[in-house]
């Protein structure tokens, strides 16, 4: 039987009804206190998945002591919407998604959650030998529920709030353990860079189709929303310099692009805005961008675009990542560990921290101390090994 001819219940709650529409989507509808709310679906399970949607959020709304963890972490997020970044917005539901609407907490009454099964919902988080969640991971779920709870307390939801004796699981009993790799090796650059420019044999074109873009983000250190909004026209070849002066963001939960709603923003600090000098090799593979666009027959203004000149997404140069890694024995790396490497590099050259700090991006230099202070202690060691003057 369709979804839409199946007889809903609890009428008390006018769980709403589908219909087909002329133009061939669907409509579904709900009544409540004489007003009507609408969603519309290209499948009938898309439209009844956005009812159930609709439907919960009234439910909750009006009887806050029924919100169950999931409703009030939706609940909690809708209300912030406007008021974080979009990144941080992303990061949240898909939190919501994955580690909250299937877990044991999921169908709890908020007002009824103790703190003793809370505190075993992070434990379990700690020991899942399936799913292996990493430290940060878990601490960030774990600020997350924290921030539900102190929500609903100033909201008057909850009287307690239990996450007050709910601790945070130590670091050494995670199942995931942190990543060892904060940057690659000189060897492993080299090895890196071959791989970013290894051309088809028979077009000369490049095998990974944004290998290129991966290594101007290892010579330049800049971020990937800094990176995917870097323009043609933010790039000074006369005067020799990239300006980084925004970031892009989208709703990653939008697979079609032309339907995903872009933000273009300021960067992650004021101090985010800055020049990058453009040297040989920066000026070789920006002319190489260009080529390959020209052999393409790609018109764009983005500097990072995809076959139809649009602007690209994390996604694409995450695969282009993993393929190279597959394809050489470097150790399974992430985009922003390029980052790393261009700041590591740095300073075991020998260049002044305030000036690493300036071409990061840093909101201080105390940022960038205690970002890379493993690679300062490496330096230190090694200046005890420097012949005394005598």
């Amino acid at each position: 039987m369709s979804i839409a001819k199946q007889k809903r219940k609890n009428n008390s709650w006018h769980e709403g009804s589908i219909r087909k529409r002329k133009d061939g989507r669907y409509e579904g509808r709900v009544t409540f206190n004489r007003v009507t709310k609408y969603t519309y679906g290209k499948t009938e399970f898309e439209c009844d998945k956005k009812l159930r949607a609709i439907i919960r959020e009234l439910k909750t709304e009006l009887n806050p002591d029924g919100f169950t963890i999931y409703d009030y972490c939706l609940y909690y997020l809708k209300n912030k919407q406007y008021v974080i970044e979009v990144s941080t917005y992303n990061r949240i539901e898909s939190i919501i998604e994955t580690q909250i609407k299937d877990s044991a907490l999921a169908n709890q009454r908020l007002c009824n959650i103790r703190s003793d099964e809370l505190q075993r919902f992070f434990n379990s988080l700690a020991i899942d030998e399936v799913k292996e969640y990493s430290y940060g991971t878990i601490k960030i779920i774990y600020t997350f529920i924290a921030g539900v709870f102190s929500y609903a307390i100033k909201n008057g939801n909850i009287k307690f709030n239990p996450m007050l004796i709910v601790y945070l699981p130590k670091e050494r009993y995670c199942k995931c353990k942190r990543k060892e790799t904060f940057s690659l090796t000189p060897e492993q650059i080299k090895k890196f860079k071959a791989a970013c420019l290894i051309k088809n044999k028979t077009n000369d074109l490049y095998k990974y189709r944004y290998g290129i873009i991966l290594l101007l983000m290892l010579n330049t250190g800049i971020r990937i929303g800094e990176m995917l909004a870097l323009e043609w026209n933010d790039i000074d070849f006369d005067n020799k310099i990239i300006r980084i002066n925004k970031s892009m963001q989208y709703n990653v939960k939008v697979e079609e692009v032309e339907k995903r709603q872009i933000y273009i923003k300021e960067p992650k600090t004021k101090r985010s805005i800055r020049a990058i000098p453009i040297n040989s090799e920066i000026k070789f593979i920006l002319d190489e961008i260009i080529r390959t666009n020209e052999r393409n027959d790609i018109v764009t203004a983005f500097v990072c675009s995809d076959e139809n000149g649009n602007y690209s997404i994390a996604r694409s140069l995450q695969r282009s990542m993993k393929m190279i890694i597959r394809n050489t024995d470097l150790p399974d790396i992430w985009i922003h560990l390029l980052r790393h490497t261009f700041g590591s590099e740095l300073l075991r050259k020998g260049v002044d921290i305030s000036i690493v700090s300036r071409l990061m991006g840093h909101s201080n230099t105390t940022t960038t101390y205690n970002t890379y202070i493993h690679v300062l202690d490496e330096e230190f060691v090694k200046a005890m090994d420097l012949p005394w003057i005598s």
